[in-house]
């Protein structure tokens, strides 16, 4: 009796073992797939990339602007300016459905509001989980050839007497955040860019964990102490800040190529957070990247024509 009880402990013990190294394979095949993926999506982006930049005019030495709006990096200043939306031609307002491009960049857009702004942050109605659409679904705004070539989604709404706004194209979003007392800001440089930095810890969704796959290590968290503690030092402790005439602006420090881990983190969103303020209101922009497999820039030609899908990230025969 106790000879069969210890081989039937043996044979469940085997059993067991086979299934933790069945699952075990599956997990590593996910993880190579995924890296294969990503791998592949970086390649796709970075040609894309390349074929943008051919595209693209290169600003010379002499192009310095003093003004806050003309600090920003690419179609970033521009997608600041928020339009008078009664004046906005009919022609150029999408319902959200009219094609698959379109369907896409609707739920894209919603989406990045979601992964950017901290829920407590969105709209109330956010949280009621009965509702299939609400405030953000409803209230998005899809404009073609908003600047340019370039389309726009925008959204805004109140929270706690502070004013949201929120324009994205294809690969950067804009945050802009006014409250209802500009005196947050305080005078001068130093206390503008605390103030940013205390509304960043308010408003800007912190991930505790960022696992990225990788070929040598496997998983690995590149963001041990979350994401917020990575955006704060980067974008504020270790920032360029600039005084321009209207205001400060601040952009994140650079990839520190002695930091091997800084270097796996460099190319997600909240690793790039550049940020300005007038004394009025706040902006933050971010590349819109999560995976952290090409490294971005901001080229006005790769959001051209993002709601017919967009020529530089067509897929090729």
């Amino acid at each position: 009796m106790e000879e069969a009880q210890r081989l039937e402990r043996m044979r469940m013990q085997e059993a067991e073992a086979q299934r933790e190294a069945e699952l075990e394979r599956m997990r590593m095949e996910a993880q190579r797939a995924e890296l294969e993926r990503m791998q592949e999506e970086s390649q796709r982006m970075q040609e894309a990339q390349r074929e943008a930049e051919k595209d693209t005019p290169a600003l010379g030495a002499d192009n310095e602007d003093r003004t806050v709006m003309g600090s920003l990096p690419g179609q970033v200043g521009p997608l600041f300016r928020w339009p008078d939306m009664a004046q906005i031609p009919q022609e150029k307002l999408l319902q959200g459905t009219e094609s698959i491009h379109v369907r896409r960049a609707n739920r894209t857009s919603l989406r990045w509001v979601r992964k950017v702004v901290a829920a407590k942050w969105l709209p109330a109605d956010e949280e009621d989980e009965d509702k299939e659409e609400n405030e953000l679904d409803n209230s998005l705004v899809m404009v073609k050839d908003a600047i340019g070539p370039i389309d726009v989604t925008y959204v805004e709404w109140r929270k706690s007497g502070y004013l949201i706004r929120v324009s994205q194209t294809m690969t950067v979003l804009c945050v802009t955040v006014v409250p209802p007392d500009a005196r947050i800001f305080g005078s001068t440089t130093q206390q503008r860019a605390d103030a940013v930095s205390r509304i960043c810890q308010a408003m800007i969704r912190s991930i505790a964990e960022v696992e990225l796959p990788t070929e040598e290590k496997g998983l690995i968290n590149v963001a041990p102490k979350g994401t917020m503690a990575v955006l704060q030092e980067k974008s504020f402790a270790q920032a360029v800040v600039k005084e321009r005439d209207d205001g400060v602006v601040g952009t994140p420090a650079w990839q520190d190529s002695q930091d091997e881990l800084d270097r796996q983190r460099f190319n997600f969103w909240w690793r790039r957070l550049g940020w300005w303020t007038d004394g009025r209101a706040a902006g933050l922009y971010v590349l819109k990247i999560e995976n952290g497999r090409w490294e971005p820039k901001y080229l006005p030609k790769l959001d051209d024509n993002w709601f017919e899908g967009p020529k530089y990230t067509r897929r090729r025969k």
